[in-house]
């Protein structure tokens, strides 16, 4: 929560959650070139240690950030199968075949 605060985010409405459930909670963050969306967990049927081995990572100051690599947010958003993460799947494998 305190990364997110630095990051120039408003937490009020995360700390006065009454009853926050680890399981569905999530942050979604709006910054000015894009948008974060932090889970609990994933829809796909990865196992966590194989996912965890294929992460990213950046270092914002002090903070290591750990994301999905994109084979494994396309395959999350395949099982999840919403029309937005059927559009996103089409920009990611884009992204994905230009580099």
């Amino acid at each position: 929560m305190k990364v997110i605060e630095a990051l120039g985010q408003d937490i009020s409405e995360f700390e006065n959650e009454k009853m926050p459930n680890p399981r569905i909670s999530y942050f979604k963050l709006d910054l000015e070139d894009f948008t974060i969306d932090f889970l609990p967990a994933i829809k796909s049927n990865i196992k966590f240690l194989e996912v965890y081995n294929r992460k990213g990572t950046i270092q914002v100051d002090e903070t290591k950030i750990y994301f999905l690599d994109i084979l494994d947010l396309i395959k999350d958003k395949e099982a999840t199968a919403r029309k937005k993460d059927l559009e996103d799947i089409k920009q990611l494998k884009k992204i994905k075949n230009s580099k």
